[in-house]
């Protein structure tokens, strides 16, 4: 027979609990305001995948090695192929699909299109031969263009 008196408060001693947690083994610096000062504020973004992290600041990219932390590829996207022709990039975004197993990257340009390549596999230095434009501009009538609108959502 239970002998407390449930009209009183009583501390009920639960079982051991224990939360899963994530331990950051290292950690490198990636890109900064320096390596691409063209644009206030930055732009940053990134994106890992098993074995790369891809980061964007602005209109440049690089490429890191995942366990050592070290740059393995850095580069303007106005001299890449992911652009129009002499219009300059902004607002970079990256992301991996892990179902895929692809990186997707894109940027806006000044030619008004939307610029995005797919990676050929998990390592983006496989390169990323699967490139597209989305023009952004619609005609309404005979000489006259409208911005379409796009949605804020991240890719």
């Amino acid at each position: 027979m239970d002998l407390r008196d449930f009209s009183r408060p009583y501390l009920e001693i639960l079982e051991a609990r224990t939360l899963l947690s994530v331990t950051v083994f290292k950690s490198f610096a990636g890109l900064s305001y320096t390596d691409d000062p063209r644009y206030q504020p930055p732009d940053a973004n990134a994106a890992a995948g098993p074995a790369t992290i891809v980061e964007t600041v602005n209109a440049t990219v690089r490429f890191f090695d995942k366990s050592t932390g070290a740059p393995v590829l850095s580069e303007r996207l106005e001299i890449s192929s992911l652009r129009s022709a002499g219009a300059f990039v902004f607002d970079p975004v990256v992301t991996y699909d892990d179902m895929a197993g692809r990186f997707f990257l894109a940027a806006l340009d000044g030619g008004g299109n939307l610029d995005f390549a797919v990676s050929d596999s998990s390592n983006p230095l496989d390169g990323f031969t699967e490139m597209h434009q989305v023009d952004l501009y619609e005609t309404d009538a005979p000489g006259t263009f409208t911005l379409q609108r796009l949605s804020q959502t991240r890719l």
